[in-house]
């Protein structure tokens, strides 16, 4: 694999990105997007059904901050949950 195909695109649909995070999580590099300024490396997530909240926001942002720092992300279709990442780049 290449740092491309690592390469997260939030216009994709959210099972897509789920998809894509899945297959390329520990012990592999994991998936990498741009979220808020931020670059993550993203290591497990889910695709959720629904979300009550964000539906107005671009695709790439944080829709909201959890308490266990996970966090809830803007896709094409939906939202993704983020729950394992890592910060590699604070812009």
């Amino acid at each position: 694999r290449t740092s491309r195909d690592s390469q997260i695109n939030w216009n994709a649909n959210k099972e897509f990105i789920f998809n894509k995070v899945r297959a390329i999580s520990r012990p592999y590099p994991g998936a990498e997007g741009w979220v808020n300024d931020k670059k993550y490396r993203i290591y497990k997530a889910n695709a959720l059904k629904d979300f009550p909240y964000g539906n107005e926001l671009d695709v790439g942002q944080i829709v909201a901050s959890l308490y266990d720092k996970s966090f809830i992300v803007r896709c094409r279709n939906g939202f993704l949950h983020v729950k394992d990442y890592e910060i590699i780049h604070d812009a």
